[in-house]
């Protein structure tokens, strides 16, 4: 019986492999991570500019990527933060109840205009002038604040009667006249929306107000989308990755 002994020096391979795992997989990993993120918050805007009608430069920059490197493996697709009165509040919450679905949370706006209102929801009148992303300018909410007195809210302490007493004389908290006022149901007498004359006999509905909370569906499931990406792609881009670092350690030797 012959026996063919065969000899390999496993230094040079062990050096090789050692670099591999040193220099290129965490590179490599890296890249990975950060081709996904990038993916997935693109994947996220295209469904934004499916499902809102013309959404703003606002709501479309309201994600960013944290980026993974070779000594941190991971990365983020986050929300970016907006201030709101000192305070940081994420973008994502001007969005969240499409993200989510169901009723959205109170706005602050809605809470100011709570004593004149009742409590009730705020939403854009017929006659209101949006922007061109069909939106309520934030101008509008300043000036009918401030044509109520509620700009500091004034009319926070104030007693409902009192209140009512000065929107049906057409007064605000500190007694001047207005061209906004409110509007109220003949019947019932309840609080219908802030209106304004525009001209002698011609009145525009600027807020209407509304007992039932408004709920929506889930349009822009964040978490589902980017999930959904990287189950898709994951495979694919971390064998480009691993190939393209091995190919790179070839070449340096």
């Amino acid at each position: 019986m012959v026996v063919l002994r065969v000899s390999v020096d496993t230094r040079d391979i062990q050096r090789r492999l050692s670099a591999l795992a040193r220099d290129e997989i965490p590179e490599a990993a890296a890249h990975t991570l950060n081709m996904l993120a990038r993916d997935s918050k693109a994947a996220v805007i295209d469904r934004m500019k499916e499902v809102f009608e013309n959404p703003n430069p606002f709501t479309l920059g309201g994600f960013f990527v944290k980026a993974a490197t070779r000594n941190s493996l991971e990365a983020w697709v986050a929300s970016k933060d907006h201030d709101r009165d000192g305070k940081p509040v994420p973008r994502i919450a001007f969005i969240g109840v499409e993200e989510r679905g169901g009723a959205r949370d109170r706005k602050k706006f809605e809470a100011r205009l709570a004593t004149l209102s009742g409590g009730q929801y705020v939403l854009p009148g017929r006659d209101v002038t949006l922007d061109r992303y069909g939106n309520v300018p934030v101008s509008v909410y300043k000036v009918v604040l401030s044509r109520l007195g509620m700009m500091s809210d004034q009319t926070r302490n104030l007693k409902d009667a009192h209140a009512r007493r000065l929107a049906k004389r057409g007064l605000v908290a500190k007694g001047q006249r207005s061209e906004y006022f409110l509007g109220r149901d003949r019947a019932s007498g309840r609080p219908k929306g802030i209106y304004k004359l525009v001209s002698k006999g011609k009145i525009a509905e600027i807020f209407k107000f509304v007992r039932t909370e408004p709920n929506y569906s889930a349009k822009l499931p964040v978490t589902a989308i980017v999930n959904g990406l990287v189950s898709q792609k994951a495979s694919r881009v971390t064998g480009a990755a691993i190939r393209a670092a091995l190919k790179r350690q070839k070449l340096r030797g």
